[in-house]
């Protein structure tokens, strides 16, 4: 399922576009198993179904010092949301894609990595970004 998603921030406008695909099982995974083992603390690799969100739209203009959550996928160099926790449904996905599009707005508008700032909970960060620093979805 694609998104397209649009995040107004006070120094303007960024648009992100992504695509989740489904996998079954960690051997149909399009990012390498290796990303997962590297990352995922031990016992918590995704199991099962399992959604990976491919960046669609790459994005240009961005500080070479900001963190930004993205995987480059060493052999395709395709981009995906770096994201290491299950997304079993498409709407576990949706919700991850929503964070991370804002969490990106922040991260190049502050040249910060939102990361410390999301406490796992969606909606709490959404409204954290919107309140405090005038970042939403529109």
């Amino acid at each position: 399922m694609k998104f397209d998603i649009t995040v107004q921030t006070p120094r303007g406008n960024y648009n992100f576009s992504g695509e989740a695909q489904l996998t079954k099982n960690a051997q149909s995974r399009f990012i390498e198993r290796e990303f997962y083992e590297k990352n995922c603390p031990k016992g918590t690799i995704p199991q099962g179904d399992h959604h990976e969100i491919e960046l669609l739209k790459p994005i240009i203009k961005r500080p070479a010092t900001t963190r930004l959550h993205i995987h480059v996928h060493p052999r395709t160099k395709k981009e995906y949301v770096c994201w290491t926790g299950s997304l079993p449904t498409i709407k576990a996905a949706q919700s991850l894609f929503r964070m991370w599009c804002v969490g990106t707005a922040y991260a190049l508008t502050h040249d910060a990595d939102f990361a410390p700032l999301y406490k796992g909970d969606v909606e709490a960060f959404l409204t954290l970004m919107e309140e405090t620093y005038l970042i939403k979805i529109i």
